[in-house]
């Protein structure tokens, strides 16, 4: 078995931030290492998550030398005062960024521990591909008229992610890739962004459009939950100030604290103790990751983030 697919510079993408894009995860595969379906996993997890989501209606053309076409869906509807494609931009860039650390990942570097308690690198590699997949069923159902939820409950959730974590390294990366694109297949398709699915059924409750917000939060944090070199300080300045915002008003609901970066300050419940730093370790402790490394003032512990 192979440590890494070690793609050339040829085959690194350099993506436009604002331009419909053509974009390809799985070109950045190697030569020689084939696509496989991803039900020749189904031994290894039941992954129901995949169901409806093969219809080849959902899948794109492919140009002479292999490699996949894409063509951007119009999409106007605002998230947060930023247009969708703007937004699609960046979860584009960070799971370009995301893939690249996972393709230089040998097997005994994913099987070590991750920060993340009771969660090797293994653990958190394969939720982000459940991940992709399961918001990619409920999306599909959107788009066919029917209400699928991204997990079909948290116990299967969980159990998936742990079956999973089992894969062979080269498996496991394969199926990471091969869940990305189809995310992107998905999140093209749809056209109304008010349209809600669920988390799982009868719960968690959102729309369409806030499902292109959930993908960027969980490519850029568990990526650098890897710790694998890409860490808070590499998110890009526009994901950490959304981020602390988002943080901050989620934790605000719960605690009262001030917190002070070096270009601002926000309030959380009411006010109260002064925490001072970047905004990244800002981000990052709000998270429940950590101990407050970076930051300075009265500190509190802080329980995990949901």
């Amino acid at each position: 078995m192979r440590e890494s697919r070690g793609r050339s510079s040829e085959t690194s993408l350099r993506l436009c931030s604002r331009a419909p894009r053509m974009i390809s995860w799985s070109a950045m595969r190697s030569v020689g290492f084939p696509s496989r379906c991803l039900m020749m996993h189904a031994c290894a997890a039941s992954w129901s998550c995949l169901a409806q989501t093969t219809d080849s209606s959902n899948r794109c053309s492919h140009d002479a030398r292999g490699r996949r076409s894409w063509k951007a869906v119009p999409m106007t509807l605002p998230m947060s005062g930023v247009p969708p494609t703007d937004r699609l931009a960046d979860v584009y860039d960070a799971t370009t960024r995301y893939l690249r650390t996972l393709d230089g990942l040998t097997p005994e570097r994913l099987a070590e521990a991750s920060p993340l308690p009771g969660w090797s690198r293994a653990h958190v590699v394969a939720h982000l591909a459940l991940h992709a997949l399961g918001t990619t069923r409920a999306l599909t159902g959107l788009v066919q008229g029917e209400r699928l939820p991204v997990y079909d409950s948290a116990e299967q959730r969980a159990a998936d992610i742990e079956a999973t974590a089992e894969l062979p390294a080269d498996e496991l990366r394969e199926l990471s890739f091969d869940a990305c694109d189809r995310w992107k297949d998905a999140i093209e398709s749809v056209k109304d962004w008010d349209a809600v699915m669920e988390r799982t059924p009868g719960t968690g409750a959102f729309t369409a459009g806030e499902c292109v917000h959930m993908r960027w939060r969980e490519v850029e944090i568990h990526h650098a939950d890897l710790d694998a070199g890409y860490t808070p300080a590499d998110w890009p300045a526009a994901f950490t100030t959304y981020l602390l915002d988002y943080l901050a008003d989620d934790r605000g609901r719960d605690h009262d604290l001030t917190l002070r970066s070096p270009s601002r300050e926000l309030v959380l419940g009411s006010g109260g103790p002064v925490v001072e730093g970047s905004e990244h370790d800002l981000a990052w402790w709000l998270l429940g990751r950590g101990s407050g490394t970076g930051l300075s003032g009265e500190v509190p512990t802080l329980g995990p983030w949901r």
